[in-house]
């Protein structure tokens, strides 16, 4: 018969970890107070090691019927589909912390931009003749068909929505980060 801290010793544990081996199913109990047995213990001890070793090893290495294709293709969709979760996270925190719009809102907004630039623009000969009265007719009409350009073009921007794809979120917000991160970088 051992002491505790003798059978710890003994199989190179702490005490600590011999109290949580203790605990396990199978493990040896002592008779009474420092009375535990050293055979026992150390038959235990292999035991233990074996049956963990088995068990990290039947992990690492999968059995020949785990390769067939309806596994491997069911594990396939649950990796895309915890990257799909994964990137939906962080667009969300994106979004939360409003570094990110749906091109829905940004087409939006472009054309309102893009009226009001219209109104703005549209105003602009009609003041330039109050400020030149004698500004010549073929420069006005130069003028006029020149802005009438600029703001046809203007109205023809249109967003493709076949070209989109997810991935540009990540890759857009990738960008927009690291410009942000060199206007930081610029002023310390």
């Amino acid at each position: 018969m051992a002491s505790q801290a003798e059978v710890a010793a003994h199989l190179l544990l702490s005490d600590r970890r011999l109290r949580d081996l203790a605990k396990l199913p199978g493990a040896p109990v002592p008779q009474g107070r420092g009375d535990w047995e050293l055979d026992a213990w150390r038959h235990f001890y292999i035991r233990y090691l074996r049956s963990n070793r088995r068990d990290t090893t039947s992990n690492d290495e999968p059995e020949a019927g785990d390769n067939s294709p309806e596994k491997n293709r069911e594990q396939w969709l649950k990796n895309e589909e915890r990257q799909e979760r994964i990137l939906m996270a962080r667009v969300k925190r994106r979004i939360l912390a409003k570094r990110y719009a749906p091109i829905e809102l940004i087409s939006v907004a472009v054309s309102r931009v893009a009226v009001e630039l219209r109104t703005r623009v549209e105003s602009w000969p009609p003041r330039l003749k109050k400020v030149w009265p004698e500004m010549p007719q073929e420069a006005s009409s130069v003028l006029r068909e020149e802005l009438a350009i600029a703001l046809n073009e203007l109205s023809d921007i249109r967003i493709d929505f076949s070209d989109y794809d997810v991935s540009d979120i990540e890759r857009d917000l990738d960008r927009v980060e690291s410009l942000a991160r060199d206007d930081t970088d610029d002023g310390c």
